[in-house]
């Protein structure tokens, strides 16, 4: 799209008036969003996972002089518990910089200690007081750094969810993993589960671990266990993700929550 540019273009006409042969009409203005947030996408890059940060959103109104964010939603289960929002009126100084714009709305934007080790997306949903406009979608992109990983099968590499899908029958349902610490120190890293949820049906334990060329990896032993009933962690509205809490002996990833997306089918 081209909002924001001013544009100039130029119709020209023939006429049957000998003394004007050709008419020219010059038409000038500038395409404008009714409302427009900058920046148009979020980035929080290079977090320590113990590490709390926020970012700053600006949402310009152009067309009234009340635009109003009455609505911030964090759409991607499993980090979205990690984001939080404010929302306050921009200064009068802010909206007067940015051409045309009659209002204005300032969102902080705060990641909190404690987000997923790894690469991985949201999106924030913002709705304004403003009747005919849709609710604006926007990317996050957030890196967090660690010294401690998880690899294995189904671990989806934007959300650093584990997708087990659909599970049905009566037998339980293994999966296996690997967290992996690096370092220096990595041999005095001591891991274990502290917390499972649903705690009647989703177990986890770790095997013993081995030590190779500054790497320490910890097998990590998953197990869904049918109850006869009917469980959703799909991370729908119907039911929130699984959790599997990991807690360690590092200052720098004194836990680290690992999402599992599944959907148990009732067993008779």
């Amino acid at each position: 799209n081209n909002y924001g540019l001013d544009f100039n273009q130029i119709a020209r006409f023939k006429t049957n008036d000998l003394s004007m042969q050709e008419l020219d009409l010059q038409i000038k203005g500038r395409v404008q969003q009714i409302v427009r947030p900058v920046p148009a996408a979020i980035s929080f890059d290079g977090l320590r996972a113990n590490q709390q940060s926020s970012v700053q959103l600006v949402v310009f109104g152009y067309r009234d002089d009340d635009l109003q964010v009455d609505d911030v939603e964090f759409l991607k289960a499993g980090t979205s518990e990690f984001f939080e929002a404010t929302v306050e009126t921009l200064s009068a100084a802010r909206i007067e910089e940015e051409p045309g714009a009659k209002s204005g709305v300032l969102i902080t934007l705060t990641l909190r200690a404690g987000a997923p080790i790894g690469t991985f997306s949201q999106r924030v949903r913002l709705r304004t007081n403003q009747p005919d406009l849709e609710p604006i979608d926007l990317p996050i992109q957030a890196s967090i750094v660690g010294n401690i990983s998880v690899f294995g099968s189904g671990i989806d590499r934007d959300s650093g969810v584990l997708e087990l899908g659909v599970l049905t029958g009566k037998q339980s349902h293994q999966r296996k993993l690997f967290v992996v610490a690096r370092g220096e120190d990595s041999a005095d890293v001591e891991l274990k589960v502290v917390e499972t949820d649903p705690a009647d049906v989703l177990k986890a334990s770790f095997d013993a671990p081995t030590l190779r060329g500054g790497l320490k990896r910890y097998p990590l032993s998953i197990r869904i266990k049918p109850n006869g009933e009917l469980v959703d962690r799909s991370g729908s509205k119907v039911g929130p993700l699984g959790r599997i809490v990991i807690e360690s002996n590092r200052p720098d990833t004194p836990k680290l929550n690992l999402y599992v997306s599944f959907r148990l089918e009732e067993s008779r």
